[in-house]
Parts: structure tokens; sequence; C-alpha cells
């Protein structure tokens, strides 16, 4: 009736649609929430892609390691991860902060947090270390690693299915040579 637009916009967001967290609400444990997570998802892709502190005797700074010498399986195995979902999201530190705060953001909103919540078995939290520590590994799976998982199973299947063609074709024109 009497109130002002902003302070109606305000209401319909905080009471209606249930905005209603506190800046203080939104640095923690949000965003140091999706700031551990990004860090998990930084470090699993680090050592997943084969970029350790010493590759075969030779020492490599931490965050820019270089591979002098590599053989195929390697390279290939190298090139999968930074190709892939782990290496879009994991293969800079940087990428760390806009993690974060995309976490964050979509923490403010209700229903997501709801379903969020209910992922990482909000319901059976207790105290500081499941609030942090185990939501964020819990988040760090589902967004990086089981889609990662995922995508190298299908890149599993599809060579599987080349192998077993390429075998079936060798298999065919052997049996044809011998007749």
């Amino acid at each position: 009736t009497g109130m002002a637009v902003g302070d109606r916009a305000k209401v319909f967001l905080q009471d209606d649609l249930g905005f209603n967290k506190s800046l203080l609400e939104f640095v923690y444990p949000d965003l140091f929430v999706g700031a551990l997570m990004a860090f998990w998802i930084y470090l699993v892709y680090f050592f997943a892609s084969g970029q350790m502190f010493i590759v075969r005797g030779k020492k490599f700074v931490l965050f820019k390691p270089k591979f002098i010498r590599q053989d195929r399986g390697e390279a290939a195995a190298s090139s999968a991860y930074q190709s892939g979902w782990l290496g879009f999201l994991g293969d800079r530190l940087w990428k760390l902060i806009p993690l974060a705060v995309a976490y964050a953001i979509l923490m403010q909103i209700p229903v997501v947090s709801g379903v969020i919540g209910f992922m990482v078995f909000d319901f059976a939290r207790d105290g500081w270390f499941y609030d942090v520590f185990i939501r964020s590994i819990l988040m760090s799976f589902y967004v990086a690693l089981l889609p990662s998982g995922i995508e190298e199973f299908v890149r599993y299947r599809l060579r599987k299915k080349y192998y077993r063609r390429v075998v079936q074709l060798k298999y065919d024109r052997a049996k044809l040579s011998k007749l």
C-alpha cells in the first residue's frame, strides 16, 4: 500500500522466494566451501594428469610442470585430461575464484540450495568438519569427478568398439586369405 517499489521487490525476494541470506552467510560457509571444492578439483586434476613434482627423475615447478620427454601413452593421457571436463574446471589455479563464486551464488537460490543440501546429506551434518570439509569433497565429486568418470567410461567404450572392429577386420582378412 504505502511501500515503495524497491521495498516491495525486496519483500518479494526475501519472503516469497526465500533469498534472505546475509553477506556473512554468503561468504561463510558458501564461498569458503566453493573455494575448497575448486581446490579439490584442481588437486585431482594436478595429480590425475600426470603433473607431479618429479617425473622420470626430473624436477618440475609446482604449478607449471613441463614434460621434457613423453612417450605417446603419457602424452595421450595428459591431453585427454586437458581436453575433458576435469581439465576445463581444474587446469588453472585462478579458476578457483569463479568456481567458488558460482557455488556461493547457486547456494543463494533456495530450490538449488535445497537440492544441493539433499545431495550432500545435509540432514546428517554435525559441526564444522561436515559443513565445510565433507560438503566440499562431495560437491567436487558431483561437479567434476563423476562427469569426468562418465567421460572416461564413454571414451573407453568407444576405444573398445574400434578395437573389436579392427580385430574383426583382421580375422575376416585372414579367413579370406585362407580361401
